[in-house]
């Protein structure tokens, strides 16, 4: 049950980040306009490079320094990278919308919401085999399957939005 009200927490958020992204794509000539958006888009681009080297680190050491519950411990670290990973696109989009005071300032607002439960709820991994051991090796494969597609449809949605915010200069 838990699992599942995750899998669709993150299918929410995606979808929200999804429809702020279209709406930014919109009005990319004010933005640019209106906004410095260099720095933003080298932070979009940075963004793009952050999550395989987090999970090449992760995988160095957990294979040569926490031997013990593997599947666990990446499975965690996937599935709380997705949600940061998230929630840092969404408080760029927030601050972007806020600055050209967007009506769709609400939905990127509620998609961090649902992005940061998560996060604060399982950054403890002890919270985490808690609240899912009960689903087995099944639930852990499903959040780490939900995981790897949110970093995996993240990158469109961050070369989007770097080509929303790179200027023509």
């Amino acid at each position: 049950m838990l699992t599942g009200i995750f899998l669709v927490d993150g299918l929410l958020i995606l979808g929200l980040l999804w429809i702020v992204v279209r709406f930014l794509k919109k009005y990319r000539e004010y933005i640019t306009s209106t906004l410095a958006t260099g720095g933003l888009s080298k932070f979009a681009r940075l963004l793009m490079a952050a999550p395989p080297l987090v999970i090449v680190i992760v995988a160095i050491i957990f294979t040569l320094v926490l031997r013990n519950y593997l599947f666990l411990r990446f499975t965690h670290a996937i599935f709380l990278l997705a949600m940061w990973l998230l929630a840092t696109i969404l408080g760029l989009v927030f601050l972007i919308l806020m600055s050209i005071r967007s009506p769709y300032l609400f939905i990127a607002f509620l998609a961090i919401l649902c992005a940061f439960i998560p996060i604060l709820s399982f950054t403890s991994i002890t919270n985490f085999q808690a609240a899912f051991a009960s689903t087995g090796t099944t639930g852990y494969l499903l959040l780490l399957i939900e995981g790897a597609a949110i970093i995996a449809l993240c990158y469109p949605l961050l070369f989007h939005l770097h080509q929303i915010l790179k200027t023509s200069s």
